[in-house]
């Protein structure tokens, strides 16, 4: 029993460690499939998002030339907004491209005319960015005449007229509105974003 047992204690050693290295093996092997099965989703999605942007940039450039607003700022918004994500959904139920609401479009329906989309429809670029463009081309005629009405029309997209009007809306229509004056600060950033990526639209 003497002699046998410490080669039982070496045996019972090495098979932990074989055990050990198996598992370990089997972890890393799980893992590099995961990160190859993730790269190439990734890689297919950003692929399809890059031949997609193509089409979105030429209807929102058609819905901008429709509600006469710049196609700059259609396509910054829809940046901002979705990263052109045609199925993306905002925290407080925001839709698709523009991240539309409730609110605004019961707006839309009742200045057009136009029956109530359902939320399916929504998601549907063509709509979307239509119903989207409209709502960015009545938050600017709330701005007409004013120096900063880029920003302030950006402010109200994000913020919502109230929100303008009580905090940073100027005195004076001649008055410009400066960013570090928009006391949202989510909202100061979105209109900070907006303008960057609208520059660098601009610049192509």
């Amino acid at each position: 029993m003497y002699i046998h047992e410490p080669f039982t204690k070496n045996y019972n050693f090495i098979t932990m460690m074989e055990k050990s290295k198996n598992s370990a093996g089997y972890l890393i092997f799980i893992l590099l499939i995961f990160l190859f099965v993730a790269g190439a989703a990734l890689w297919h999605h950003a692929n399809i998002r890059e031949a997609d942007i193509e089409k979105i940039d030429a209807v929102a450039e058609a819905m901008a030339a429709k509600h006469n607003v710049k196609p700059e700022l259609v396509k910054a918004i829809i940046w901002k907004e979705s990263r052109y994500h045609v199925k993306a959904v905002g925290k407080a139920g925001e839709v698709g491209l523009m991240q539309i609401n409730t609110p605004a479009v019961q707006e839309w329906s009742n200045r057009t005319k136009n029956p109530m989309p359902s939320r399916t429809q929504l998601f549907n670029p063509e709509t979307n960015i239509d119903i989207g463009t409209w709502y960015l081309s009545w938050t600017g005629s709330h701005w007409k005449g004013y120096k900063s009405a880029l920003v302030l029309q950006i402010s109200e997209y994000n913020a919502g007229y109230g929100n303008v009007t009580k905090g940073w809306k100027p005195k004076s229509p001649d008055a410009e509105v400066k960013l570090e004056q928009i006391n949202i600060k989510s909202t100061r950033k979105y209109v900070h974003d907006v303008l960057k990526r609208m520059e660098a639209l601009s610049g192509k």
